[in-house]
């Protein structure tokens, strides 16, 4: 809950609600276990904005790449 609390949540309730509905989805126990590692990195990363949009919309398939272990496919 602590770290839940101190991220900045900068995708607001939307970005909340999909942390939350993905630790439901990959639970496999009564307890939630949200992906703390992924608001960490977020937090930890001071990365400067990208200067165009496809410097930024590279960046921004990378991070989705990345907070998936780069697997696009089903399981």
């Amino acid at each position: 809950m602590a770290a839940l609390n101190q991220y900045r949540w900068p995708g607001n309730v939307r970005e909340l609600q999909n942390v939350i509905e993905r630790a439901v989805i990959l639970s496999s126990s009564p307890v939630l276990h949200p992906p703390l590692e992924q608001l960490n990195r977020a937090v930890a990363s001071t990365a400067p904005s990208p200067r165009t949009l496809a410097e930024a919309e590279r960046e921004h398939i990378l991070q989705a790449l990345r907070d998936v272990d780069w697997v696009v496919g089903g399981t």
